[in-house]
């Protein structure tokens, strides 16, 4: 997600989030796509003035439902500064199929932050460079370039051991609208004026969102793809029989709206728009702009997909509501957040709540890869380096690991992920093991009171 640290995922009784999965409808959906922005009065605003002078903006919105369901990218209410208000309404008023107006609205946020045809917000960051519409279909087939797509999506997918039928998503990408049959090409390398941002985003883009992501590829170094909503639930569906499910909401949501939603199962995928003031901007504490935040939490879902149904109801059933009571008896203890402790549990708390799979090139076995990273995040910050520290692993979280290994010993369906939380545990007894053994050498020890619990 969008912070660096994350300590609880409790609902408002202070208990643990309960796992269940809930299927989002199109009602869902677009209940929810302002769920995070109730303050916002610009948009009912401008919903209230559509529907008073239906006469005024009949015109616009009828050109742009005419625009969507022929594809044509290049009409000229894409230039128009209403033109976000005028495809919400449509979405919201049931007048577009709903993921066919996301993909639309998709195309309006590469526009404001990649061209000049749509506008930012005062303070957000243009980071201009070439946009290209490209169709996957020529005729009743795929076109030369839908083809490579599927061909190297395919290949990509495989090194997670991911069987990708081809034929298949040929056969759904022709029974997609128009609008959902093409991808975006958008250019990674543009020699602007910003030479500092624009090596920001570059980087940002090449290195982390497309190179951990094969939706993204196009087996070119100086381009990557976007496809739509619907080809991209059509891939998840492929990955997963109960894929992640993708919420686009606006907002800058909290930890707890996060873990909420992850708790039934659903990941947001973030929008912009240049009616809401609390737009994303900034992705792990880099100022990246509004659609490289949405690719963002595209890899992330994408990481939730590869993981099993299993898995995830694991992690939120069960990982984190220990993870996150070991953290609250630790603060109860000691309250400084920064402590030796409390920061790397907190760390590994984010991690594992937002299905952190990154870097993926390294891994083909995905749950093997999610292990693995875990088991990093411990031998890297694990380290225990003062007596209160020690104390706090011995009282609190090693026994709460105890207690919970011992609970999970005869849940059968959840035996593959036990050795996570028994990694976790190995990792905090090593470091007490080796700052005993300083103390020792150094003429001290932890008292045998603590050593004893």
């Amino acid at each position: 997600m969008h912070s660096s640290a994350l300590l609880f995922s409790n609902n408002d009784s202070g208990q643990p989030v309960k796992f269940r999965r809930e299927i989002l409808t199109e009602d869902n959906l677009i209940d929810g796509l302002r769920q995070y922005i109730r303050k916002n009065t610009i948009i009912p605003n401008f919903y209230a003035e559509l529907i008073r002078h239906q006469d005024k903006y009949a015109d616009h919105l009828s050109e742009l439902k005419t625009a969507i369901n022929s594809a044509d990218f290049n009409a000229a209410i894409f230039d128009h500064p209403d033109c976000s208000n005028y495809l919400l309404y449509l979405i919201e008023h049931k007048q577009l199929p709903f993921w066919v107006g996301m993909s639309a609205y998709t195309y309006l946020m590469t526009l404001a932050q990649f061209t000049n045809r749509q506008t930012l917000r005062a303070g957000e960051v243009k980071s201009p460079r070439n946009v290209t519409p490209t169709s996957l279909v020529n005729g009743q087939s795929l076109s030369e370039y839908g083809a490579q797509y599927l061909e190297l999506l395919a290949k990509e997918l495989s090194e997670f051991n991911v069987i990708f039928d081809i034929d298949r998503a040929t056969q759904y990408i022709l029974s997609l609208p128009l609008f959902e049959q093409h991808l975006l090409v958008v250019q990674i390398h543009y020699p602007y004026e910003d030479k500092l941002y624009s090596y920001a985003v570059d980087n940002f883009l090449e290195t982390t969102l497309v190179a951990n992501n094969p939706l993204l590829k196009s087996g070119q170094r100086w381009t990557f793809n976007i496809p739509s909503y619907g080809l991209i639930q059509h891939i998840f569906s492929q990955i997963s029989a109960k894929p992640l499910q993708m919420k686009p909401v606006f907002g800058a949501l909290s930890e707890k709206s996060r873990d909420d939603l992850h708790a039934k199962d659903q990941h947001p995928i973030l929008l912009s728009s240049v009616n809401v003031k609390s737009n994303i901007q900034y992705v792990h504490g880099a100022q990246c702009g509004q659609v490289l935040a949405w690719l963002h939490d595209l890899g992330h879902i994408l990481y939730g997909c590869l993981l099993s149904f299993d898995s995830r109801e694991f992690i939120q059933a069960d990982l984190l509501p220990i993870l996150n009571q070991a953290m609250q008896d630790i603060l109860k203890i000691n309250p400084d957040t920064r402590s030796g402790l409390t920061a790397p549990l907190g760390n590994l708390i984010f991690n594992v709540n937002d299905y952190n799979l990154t870097p993926l090139d390294h891994y083909g076995d995905i749950e093997g890869n999610f292990k693995r990273s875990i088991s990093e995040i411990i031998y890297n910050h694990s380290g225990i380096y003062c007596k209160r520290s020690a104390d706090l692993v011995l009282t609190c979280f090693l026994p709460a690991l105890d207690n919970f290994l011992e609970s999970i010993s005869g849940i059968q369906k959840k035996s593959s992920f036990v050795e996570v939380v028994q990694r976790i545990r190995n990792g905090y007894q090593n470091s007490i093991d080796w700052y005993c053994e300083k103390l020792i050498r150094e003429g001290d020890s932890l008292t045998s009171t603590v050593l004893g619990k």
